[in-house]
């Protein structure tokens, strides 16, 4: 057993000291063979080698990030090279840090990322799972979200499916804390689960993505809280034509006004705006990040129940 105290930041001074972790992730990296932990808490985002639970070594820390105070969801990529950070405020996007760029110059700190996502600014992400390239999101009032990330500085919407449905800060003004909480992954067939506060549970298939298998991306697959065993080599499904092939998102019937359409799932980063939306040009239906409510489009070729 190892005890993490929380890194001494300036928030954490503010508490008179006091600092607290939220969210975690362990996982083996490949290329250092370290285990390592990447938690939010007081100050940001933290990094620790863990391999010897006797004497853990801070990695990197993120902190004196615009808009952070305290650190919440945080998921690297299967290699490490980037993590996905969420903070729990409305308005709040998920960030995407390049710890990698910064090893390898030689740094253990950053202070700001690289991108961001969010499905709605005026919302807030929650809880989400990494499994390259795609982000599966719990996205609270605005359902269930899945980006992709290939390009880490230019994150795509990939498609998204409204469980939530109700009105906008319906637990009160500036409270958008309702919706879809919670997502999981399921690497064997691809299976994923989303958890909503007002609807229940949900289970859904997406086109294309018959399961994950890190190895045959050319990533150690980690280990997570799922429990899967045998170290880095432990293996699931394969995922099939993250990107290339050929297009295959489909928008399901509206359950507002709006008709189905049809988006042209090109594989190709060319076209994609500065805040990280396809441009018609390239191929994409020129979508709001935002759908209107009420009437909120579900989205995505995804078959729920």
């Amino acid at each position: 057993m190892a005890r993490l105290a929380n890194p001494e930041t300036s928030y954490w001074a503010l508490r008179g000291g006091q600092g607290s972790w939220h969210d975690f992730y362990v996982g083996y990296d490949l290329a250092t063979g370290q285990d390592r932990f990447w938690g939010g808490g007081t100050g940001g985002y933290f990094i620790f080698d863990i391999t010897d639970l006797d004497d853990p070594g801070l990695l990197m820390s993120i902190t004196g990030v615009s808009g952070v105070n305290s650190g919440h969801t945080f998921t690297p990529t299967p290699d490490g090279r980037y993590a996905v950070a969420e903070t729990e405020y409305q308005y709040a996007p998920l960030r995407i840090f390049d710890t990698g760029t910064a090893w390898d110059e030689g740094r253990t700190t950053l202070d700001f990322p690289a991108s961001a996502w969010t499905a709605n600014w005026r919302n807030l992400a929650h809880n989400h799972e990494v499994r390259w390239p795609f982000v599966f999101v719990a996205a609270y009032e605005d359902g269930f979200q899945v980006f992709n990330m290939f390009d880490a500085y230019r994150p795509v919407t990939w498609a998204y499916y409204d469980t939530y449905g109700g009105p906008h800060e319906s637990r009160g003004e500036n409270n958008v804390n309702t919706g879809a909480w919670g997502v999981d992954v399921r690497n064997s067939d691809g299976l994923i689960v989303v958890s909503d506060m007002v609807t229940g549970l949900w289970a859904f298939r997406m086109e294309g993505f018959e399961g994950w298998n890190g190895l045959e991306l050319g990533h150690a697959q980690h280990l997570q809280r799922a429990g899967l065993g045998g170290g880095p080599s432990r293996a699931g499904g394969a995922l099939r034509g993250p990107c290339t092939g050929e297009p295959r998102i489909q928008v399901a019937p509206s359950k507002g006004n709006r008709p189905a359409e049809r988006v042209a799932a090109s594989r190709s980063l060319a076209g994609t705006s500065a805040a990280g939306r396809r441009t018609p040009d390239a191929g994409f239906v020129d979508r709001p990040i935002a759908p209107e409510r009420p009437g909120s489009v579900p989205l995505g070729r995804l078959g729920g129940s």
